[in-house]
Order: C-alpha cells, then sequence, then structure tokens
C-alpha cells in the first residue's frame, strides 16, 4: 500500500556548475516527511527524512522552501494527483493597495497573514494612467 504524498518540482541554483538543478520534492502527508529525487538522473538525493520546518502550508508554486541550506523553489506540481487537491484548495486573488494607504503596507500584509492567507506574488508598481486602464480591464474581464 502506497503512502499518500504530494509531488512538486522544485529548481536549485547550483553556483559551484553555475547551472539550475530539477527535483522532485515528495511530501508525505501522514507524518510530514520529505523525500527528493534528481530529476535528470531520476536517482535519489534524499532519503526520506523528517523535516518539521516545512509544512504543507509552505508548498505552493512560486514559494521558496529551504532545506539543509539550499532554497529550492517549487516551479510546478510533479503528478496530477497533487495538481489536482491543490487547483481545489487554493484560489487566487488579485489585490491592489491605494497610495493613501502606502504607510500602512506593513499592517495590510500582517492582517493577510494573521488570517491564514498565504502571499505567493507580491509586486510593487507605480502605474501611470495608461498602464492604471490596462490593468483595470485585465481585472474586470
Amino acid at each position: 500500500m502506497s503512502e499518500e504524498k504530494f509531488a512538486f518540482i522544485t529548481e536549485w541554483y547550483d553556483n559551484n556548475a553555475s547551472l539550475i538543478r530539477v527535483y522532485h520534492l515528495y511530501y508525505y502527508l501522514h507524518d510530514g516527511a520529505l523525500e527528493m529525487y534528481d530529476a535528470k538522473t531520476r536517482k535519489l538525493f534524499l532519503k526520506k527524512c523528517d523535516y518539521p520546518s516545512i509544512q504543507l502550508k509552505d508548498l505552493y508554486i512560486g514559494a521558496i522552501v529551504n532545506i539543509f541550506s539550499r532554497q529550492h523553489k517549487i516551479v510546478d506540481y510533479a503528478d496530477n494527483y497533487t495538481r489536482n487537491n491543490f487547483d481545489q484548495q487554493r484560489q487566487k486573488t488579485l489585490a491592489l493597495i491605494k497610495p493613501d494607504a502606502y504607510t500602512n503596507i506593513g499592517k495590510i500584509i500582517q492582517a493577510i497573514e494573521d488570517n491564514n492567507f498565504t502571499i505567493n506574488n507580491l509586486k510593487m508598481c507605480k502605474l501611470n494612467l495608461r498602464d492604471a486602464q490596462e490593468e483595470s480591464h485585465f481585472m474586470t474581464s
């Protein structure tokens, strides 16, 4: 009987070789253990082990997880089971903070996180009139 697990594709930049290495990261649901395989060689990279500092809420596309001092960026789901489970549970929301609330950005972000939301992408930009009109079209279409 196989254990229920989620599978992700991660990337890690190897400074020594000056290249991006791709891994499959498995998160076991019953105990939160991790296991990793090198995607290119299909060889075991990290034997299944407890890793309590990474929880299920930390695993989403775009997240950067620190595994034994290596920063891995989650770039995709590695199987349909994981994709289907996460797509059903996760929703995307676009939030804009108006200029008059600029001094309260820290409080706003803290309130979002305190209410168990995860910020996946954060972008700060100043829009000119043309950009604002294009963004407005995107948000209403």
